[in-house]
């Protein structure tokens, strides 16, 4: 079996029990004897766990909801009662079922404290059905602000989960890449602005790993990190436009020789057609919770950092806008317009050596936006893969 060509199907097949007898036999084999692609598995086990979670959740929150429901209409039995009405024009009822999350979260509390199923079995009068409707219409009120706040916290837990689950796939896709390389090969991709390398070391002839950097046309290395126990190494400082070269040595167990990796990589953080970062915007797509709102920060070059600020935009709103950051005025106004965000298969591109290399694809959110005016010097539409950037030309 190619690692490249049929694994990552084979292993979503194997998953999910659509591998026959023989093809089940087959990717077993192959999994006893490949490491990255047990990684893979692994990772894709992990993914099957999340989904299960969430959605045993939601069961939960729906039985939650049915317990109330239920309850109401059993109060409601012995007198005819007129809705409560909010705001809005709904009745209680009507919202409980609309928005089961808030509800769940407010008869988990009510029963909790005896409010309801506490109560001795008789006929509930007028009066008793009024104060229970009020109560509950309080608890709904309040619920309604934890849920949200809940809700914002357990989408920020499952997103960066999600990221760390990509950074995993994308090192075991480098590392299935080294093994059709030669021994100490080196290889170095971009992410989120920083520089992955993994070298092809094993760690059961080696004891500590240290990474070398120098820029392109510099004689001497620079010593990254020192002592590493894996042979890999997260490179943050980089300017862009910028082509450095990376070397690792790895040293022998119980021995004082090493051996370094050769040829050297090379790494250059994007920077389209050579533009020049004081003399236009970075935009960075952050995320997105749905495909009309997306969050975007947009950043300027000044004083040899950049700055800039978090943007959320909604479909046909513009992006950016005069802002005081550092006690100045910086000009982060953009010409472009949130399109839409929409879902596909992000090739990753890695650098061997000085070769670029595709080495797998991953499901990733992708963003476009569109120029509000024609744009002399640039695109028209801009797409942007979440985690990624683009470099705007600013307006002259």
């Amino acid at each position: 079996m190619s690692c490249k060509d049929e694994v990552e199907l084979q292993l979503s097949r194997y998953i999910d029990h659509e591998l026959d007898a023989e093809e089940r036999s087959r990717i077993e084999e192959h999994l006893r004897l490949c490491v990255p692609c047990r990684d893979l598995l692994r990772l894709f086990q992990r993914n099957e766990s999340v989904l299960g979670n969430a959605l045993s959740g939601e069961a939960f929150g729906a039985q939650m909801v049915d317990g109330v429901m239920a309850e109401i209409r059993r109060l409601e039995q012995p007198t005819i009662v007129a809705p409560l009405i909010d705001e809005s024009g709904g009745s209680v009822k009507e919202r409980l079922r609309r928005t089961w999350p808030a509800v769940a979260a407010a008869a988990l509390m009510l029963l909790t404290a005896g409010m309801i199923i506490s109560w001795p079995p008789r006929r509930a009068g007028s009066a008793e059905l009024e104060s229970v409707k009020a109560e509950l219409e309080r608890q709904y009120r309040q619920a309604l602000l934890e849920s949200h706040a809940v809700q914002q916290q357990t989408f920020k837990i499952m997103e960066d989960r999600l990221r760390e689950m990509s950074q995993e796939l994308r090192d075991v896709a480098a590392r299935a890449e080294l093994q059709s390389e030669p021994n100490h090969q080196g290889l170095a991709y971009y992410n989120r602005r920083a520089a992955i390398l993994h070298f092809g070391f094993s760690k059961d002839k080696f004891s500590a790993f240290d990474v070398y950097r120098r820029r392109q046309g510099q004689e001497s290395w620079d010593l990254l990190k020192q002592g590493l126990p894996t042979p890999s190494y997260e490179d943050s400082h980089v300017e862009p436009g910028v082509t450095y070269v990376y070397k690792c040595r790895a040293h022998y167990q119980g021995s004082e020789e090493f051996i370094e990796s050769a040829p050297p990589v090379e790494f250059r953080l994007p920077l389209p057609r050579g533009v020049d970062p004081q003399f236009c915007l970075r935009i960075v797509f952050q995320r997105s919770t749905d495909p009309s709102q997306a969050v975007f920060r947009v950043e300027r070059y000044v004083d040899q950092r950049w700055i800039g600020q978090e943007y959320t935009v909604t479909r046909g709103e513009r992006l950016g806008r005069n802002e005081t950051l550092l006690g100045e005025g910086v000009d982060l106004t953009t010409n472009y317009e949130l399109e839409s965000v929409s879902a596909g298969e992000e090739i990753l591109v890695g650098k061997v050596g000085t070769e670029d290399r595709a080495i797998g694809m991953r499901p990733n959110l992708q963003a476009r936006l569109r120029a509000r005016v024609p744009v002399p010097e640039g695109e028209d539409v801009v797409s942007i893969w979440r985690d990624g950037e683009v470099f705007i030309p600013l307006p002259r």
